[in-house]
């Protein structure tokens, strides 16, 4: 597995995973209306000040997926998306997850990693915990989901350094 800064040439990619509901019916936020407009989230993600957009790519220089982390006084919040389904359980949402933690940990030395995550995404949560995330706690009704047309419960899950630096 690869990450590299998004590209202009992915928003094609991009804006076909956020029209498949399967894709993100745990995202959280809206799907684009056209490709224009992800070409202007890619534009706008490209310049970011406070963080890092990457395109995940496997083994095969493939894009695969989308991760992201933003940092704010010591404290890091990730966010990843595995939009190819053919590349679903094979473990890179785990691997994401580990390498954005190390990066947040090592060379942004932040004290702590965080994140939300519906309830109902049961394969995300797995792949946090097996990191060494926790859940700190639950806010009932607090994420939007687009494509169920409802509020969904969220984790707010997070590793803090000393945790991280432990299991090393």
């Amino acid at each position: 597995m690869t990450l590299r800064p998004y590209l202009l040439t992915d928003a094609p990619t991009f804006f076909r995973w956020f029209k498949d509901k399967e894709v993100v019916k745990y995202l959280g936020a809206p799907s684009p209306k056209s490709l224009k407009d992800e070409e202007k989230f890619v534009r706008k993600n490209q310049r970011r000040k406070n963080g890092h957009t990457f395109a995940v790519l496997n083994e095969s220089e493939k894009l695969i997926g989308s991760a992201g982390i933003g940092f704010e006084e010591g404290v890091a919040t990730l966010g990843i998306l595995v939009g190819e389904k053919k590349e679903w359980n094979k473990g890179y949402g785990t691997e994401i997850i580990k390498v954005l933690t190390q990066f947040g940990f090592a060379y942004k030395k932040v004290h702590r990693v965080q994140l939300k995550v519906s309830t109902e995404n049961i394969a995300a949560i797995q792949a946090y915990k097996k990191v060494g995330f926790v859940i700190e706690g639950t806010s009932r009704q607090a994420m939007k989901n687009f494509i169920l047309h409802r509020y969904d419960d969220e984790h707010e899950m997070s590793i803090l350094r000393f945790e991280w630096l432990k299991q090393k």
